[in-house]
């Protein structure tokens, strides 16, 4: 596949971070920005927005087999546009030239055995090598795909991992979650320095795990994160830490901390708190705290990550709980596609609310920027 473009060269020119591929403005002025509020409408914004520069669709959740054998997983397809041919020198249309690369991450947590597996492919489209749909949701790399049935209203996914094989379908229980306002997501102070996000919580999981031979029945609740934008990350912030969790209550939580240089929250970080009916709140910087606790340093990277949370909520009531990992060493290790190293696993929840009454449930915990800043999002004058 890359016999004449060159592998290397396509990581250099192309790469992507993970969750938020924000590039220097002077290089982005012919892309979208995310400004104002949007009128989400659906099916339709299911599907690709090839105006802005970077997309992705992302899962995550987490699995239980007939056996009672318990797993995590996150699947993740990003979409990056790419100015190929200069206006000045158009060229003939041909299957293999290069309007979006596309980037699979997948990884899989095995909970009994302490396992963490994870996988990552690139591919420019080709002749049907990778894809998005613009009017509905499917996308896809190779064997691996993201594609809403609109006749069963279902999610159907699919990852295809030297590793495993995992199929699910996906039954939402309400409608997607538009979060910040009505669906502009702010990631800085920056004019154009935000993203158009929208999540779908409690989704219904169910499906076959083909994992070391064997071949498992699995079910339990996932979540998707669909955003798009034309964005770059401030100059004083480093990373990330986001939060989307699911309690056993029926009520669901995202958070994000747009991470300092010195360590501090950036105000634009905020989250959403969805009620067990599909109504939703948004949480400002002031409404909540994120407190990190025990590290845990990857012997690969080297990065020191804070994989033990307190987490501390004022709105919608006041609640207080805390985030543990299911497996310690859930690292994805991306130099082939992202030039990135990120935390991205299983974690639990436990902890109280108003009454003192008990609060637990599950969901995925994911960190960036903690072995170097992400140098190759920073803006540049």
């Amino acid at each position: 596949m890359f016999r004449t473009f060159g592998k290397k060269k396509l990581i250099c020119l192309f790469t992507l971070s993970l969750a938020l591929a924000f590039f220097p403005a002077d290089c982005v002025s012919a892309w979208d920005k995310a400004l104002k509020p949007r009128n989400f409408s659906f099916p339709q914004d299911h599907g690709s927005h090839p105006q802005f520069k970077t997309e992705w669709w992302y899962v995550t959740g987490q699995l239980s087999s007939d056996e009672g054998r318990n797993f995590g997983f996150q699947f993740t397809i990003f979409r990056h546009g790419i100015k190929e041919n200069p206006p000045e020198r158009p060229t003939p249309e041909s299957p293999w030239q290069v309007h979006n690369l596309f980037i699979l991450h997948c990884g899989l947590s095995d909970i009994k055995n302490q396992r963490f597996v994870s996988h990552q492919d690139i591919s420019r489209a080709g002749p049907g090598l990778a894809g998005a749909r613009e009017n509905n949701m499917e996308t896809w790399l190779k064997g691996s795909r993201i594609a809403l049935n609109e006749k069963k209203q279902i999610i159907e996914l699919t990852a295809k991992t030297p590793d495993y094989k995992l199929t699910l379908e996906l039954q939402p229980t309400y409608p997607p979650i538009l979060n910040g306002n009505r669906g502009l997501s702010t990631k800085g102070p920056e004019v154009g320095q935000a993203s158009y996000y929208y999540s779908w919580p409690r989704l219904a999981a169910k499906g076959i795990l083909e994992l070391s031979g064997e071949r498992l029945t699995v079910n339990g609740l996932s979540w998707l994160d669909h955003e798009f934008a034309t964005n770059q990350l401030g100059e004083e912030q480093a990373g990330w830490d986001w939060f989307a969790l699911h309690f056993d209550n029926g009520q669901a939580l995202m958070l994000y901390r747009m991470r300092l240089k010195n360590g501090g929250q950036d105000r634009s970080s905020s989250g959403t708190w969805i009620f067990s009916d599909g109504s939703s709140q948004h949480l400002t910087n002031q409404d909540f705290k994120l407190v990190p606790g025990k590290t845990w340093k990857s012997p690969k990277s080297g990065a020191d990550y804070p994989i033990n949370w307190e987490i501390e909520l004022k709105k919608p009531s006041p609640m207080r709980f805390t985030i543990s990992p299911l497996i310690l060493n859930q690292e994805m290790n991306t130099a082939n596609t992202a030039l990135a190293n990120y935390w991205e696993g299983a974690v639990k929840v436990e902890g109280s609310g108003a009454e003192k009454i008990k609060l637990s449930g599950h969901g995925y915990l994911e960190m960036t920027g903690y072995d170097q800043t992400l140098k190759a999002l920073q803006k540049r004058d």
